[in-house]
């Protein structure tokens, strides 16, 4: 996959270009993002990309005692496919197809096989992402470095439910996402796949 037929590598935030930092064996892929202060929250739980030096199409997805699923990247067919699976039965939950024309997303019955780019939406100076689940709309916008998950309500007001960023302290890009979001099967598979794609390296 060419960095130019990438949307999602040549996709930049408001601020700086999360898909064109170098890296750097001796400080963090995801330098940009800064490590939040490290508060505990009852009502949010933190998911963990462990690379081991690689990018979040090749990692593990961890809390502090489960691992959830396995992503790895590789050529099917002449094209390369990201396939999410899970960690306790191997199945394929979701893959990312990068085709030369956009990325192809599917996920289980939750999202049909399409055109990544209709499904997650940037606006038009890049400085927002637009994601639709189910019934719901969220959007994920970057504020004081850190990609912050918002779910939108009527008259325009939203709440916020999660985070992406670099955790310094364990040496990890890191997910929170609220609770509430976690109650319908197959939420966590839809945003674990959204944050990979968003923070995915130019390489891709």
């Amino acid at each position: 996959m060419s960095h130019i037929s990438n949307p999602y590598a040549q996709g930049q935030w408001a601020g700086g270009s999360y898909w064109q930092q170098a890296l750097n064996p001796h400080s963090p892929t995801y330098g940009a993002l800064p490590s939040p202060p490290a508060i505990a929250s009852p009502n949010t739980m933190t998911f963990q990309f462990n690379t081991n030096g690689g990018g979040p199409l090749d990692s593990t997805v961890t809390d502090t005692i489960k691992t959830y699923f396995n992503i790895t990247t590789g050529v099917i067919n002449g094209v390369r496919v990201t396939t999410f699976s899970s960690a306790a039965n191997g199945a394929t939950l979701a893959t990312i197809e990068w085709t030369d024309q956009a990325p192809i997303v599917s996920i289980g019955n939750r999202v049909q096989r399409q055109d990544a780019t209709r499904w997650l939406i940037f606006s038009h100076d890049r400085s927002t992402a637009s994601l639709a689940v189910g019934h719901d709309a969220f959007t994920w916008a970057n504020q004081g470095g850190l990609i912050k998950l918002y779910k939108r309500a009527a008259g325009n007001s939203s709440e916020r439910l999660g985070k992406l960023y670099w955790n310094g302290a364990l040496n990890s890009l890191c997910l929170d996402l609220h609770v509430a979001l976690l109650q319908t099967p197959g939420n966590l598979e839809i945003f674990v796949v959204a944050a990979a794609m968003l923070q995915s390296q130019s390489a891709l």
